[in-house]
């Protein structure tokens, strides 16, 4: 993929930009650089339609993992950047199911990469030791696709086979906004320990899977599968001044 090559060659050059930035603008104290790492619970989000009823949203949750550099400037702003790592799934429920079970999900072979572009501001909460941090930005990144899912479920007498398969009227890009907000925690002097949440609201349609089903061997219907990539992400993660390195040199 072009897009995924592009980001993947040129990410390191955006962040090795961030961390020099400081020794030419001056940067004191107050204006650090930091290096952090996070990881937690996200959950996709999609639309899903079905002709015969037979079919329900499943949860689709998975783990992604990011790597940031946050660059502070005018007092309590940052700017921040990195890249997440993320396994998008497919999935659906069965309505023959109890409602506590009966899902059926699939992770991508290969992850998709995020790049989040974001402003934020940080508020002191408690002393020197608890801030919020609001953020938001602009998010593009490069989708890694599936191309399809089959299943075959029983349950009190009824039988359905199913298969999900990708349709090809979508894009590899993904265009999204972020909206969020962490608390950090001042641990051992510098080190921030993070806990947060945010949205990623999504604008191209990177995943759209045709749904073929069987009730019984006998009757047939049809649905899709269609996301933008939107999804919840709750995470927890580590900050560090990595300025002081070089300030301290």
């Amino acid at each position: 993929m072009k897009l995924k090559k592009l980001v993947t060659q040129n990410i390191h050059w955006l962040l090795i930009l961030l961390l020099i930035t400081p020794t030419f603008n001056g940067a004191t104290a107050q204006n650090k650089t930091w290096f952090g790492v996070e990881s937690g619970f996200a959950n996709d989000l999609y639309s899903l339609t079905d002709n015969g009823g037979y079919i329900k949203k499943a949860i689709l949750d998975n783990a992604p993992f990011g790597l940031f550099v946050r660059q502070e400037f005018k007092k309590n702003f940052f700017f921040e950047t990195g890249v997440i790592i993320k396994y998008y799934q497919e999935g659906y429920g069965l309505n023959i199911y109890p409602d506590w079970w009966g899902w059926s999900t699939s992770y991508s072979a290969d992850p998709s990469w995020i790049f989040p572009l974001r402003f934020g501001i940080n508020i002191p909460i408690w002393k020197d030791r608890i801030e919020f941090s609001p953020m938001s930005g602009y998010v593009i990144g490069a989708y890694n696709s599936f191309s399809s899912m089959y299943g075959n479920h029983s349950y009190d007498a009824t039988t359905i086979e199913i298969l999900m398969k990708e349709n090809p009227n979508i894009t590899r890009v993904i265009s999204q906004i972020q909206m969020g907000g962490s608390f950090d925690i001042t641990l051992f002097k510098e080190l921030k320990f993070t806990i947060g949440a945010s949205y990623y609201l999504g604008f191209n349609k990177i995943r759209h899977l045709d749904i073929s089903y069987t009730v019984n061997n006998n009757n047939t219907y049809t649905g899709t599968f269609i996301s933008k990539g939107s999804f919840w992400y709750v995470h927890t993660g580590l900050r560090y001044p990595v300025s002081n390195i070089w300030s301290k040199g």
